[in-house]
């Protein structure tokens, strides 16, 4: 599977999914966006350990379905919102 991100070109991203799989991308997409209500939500509050969280999940996602940018993300998230 492989993206084609357009960052912040308001462009559509292309996934590329392998058969056994394309059925699960809308629901895994719209997780994301649930993810990012989250976070937004959480940084409101400084909820660091729910952003944590939250990134690590969405690292564990990305790997599973193939999406090396949803992961690069949750690592991030994950790594900026631990204790220091």
């Amino acid at each position: 599977m492989s993206t084609e991100p357009k960052a912040d070109s308001g462009e559509k991203i292309v996934i590329r999914a392998d058969a056994e799989i394309q059925d699960l991308i809308p629901g895994f997409l719209e997780n994301r966006q649930r993810d990012i209500q989250s976070i937004k939500a959480a940084l409101t509050e400084k909820d660091f350990e729910a952003i944590r969280t939250l990134g690590h999940w969405m690292k564990g996602a990305g790997a599973g379905y193939g999406l090396d940018g949803v992961t690069a993300i949750g690592e991030k998230l994950e790594e900026a919102a631990m204790p220091i």
